[in-house]
């Protein structure tokens, strides 16, 4: 959540300078002071590279991610369920809900294994303190 508005609103700031050509880097205009702001916050916040590896290290490590993984493919089970119930005349609607949980299944399962990829090329706790 910290690393996203640290790097939109960055580059919010740089069109706007845009917009204004040569005289958005002005100190007539408040855009010059806010570009120099943002550019602090994505310093003060950290990259988007360090709180991923966080992410990782920190919340994913050990199959703590499998209740989320779990609750997803229980999204997707439950649009089937919900798919199934629809009445007849809703053919349109029962055929899109399907889709769409087969799609939240196929992302499930891709983000699964990215995961997985990524945790087994990271070292363990231990070794990484060291």
């Amino acid at each position: 959540v910290k690393s996203w508005p640290s790097e939109w609103c960055l580059e919010a700031n740089k069109w706007a300078i845009q917009v204004l050509g040569g005289s958005g880097y002005v100190h007539d205009y408040p855009v010059e002071q806010l570009y120099r702001d943002n550019w602090l916050n994505m310093i003060h916040e950290g990259t988007a590279g360090v709180h991923a590896n966080t992410l990782l290290g920190r919340k994913l490590r050990d199959g703590r991610a499998a209740p989320l993984f779990a609750q997803m493919r229980a999204s997707a089970a439950a649009a089937d369920e919900e798919a199934a119930a629809l009445p007849p005349d809703s053919r349109a609607e029962s055929a899109l809900l399907r889709e769409l949980a087969g799609s939240l299944r196929e992302a499930v399962a891709r983000v699964e294994s990215v995961t997985e990829v990524l945790l087994r090329s990271r070292p363990p706790r231990e070794a990484s303190r060291r």
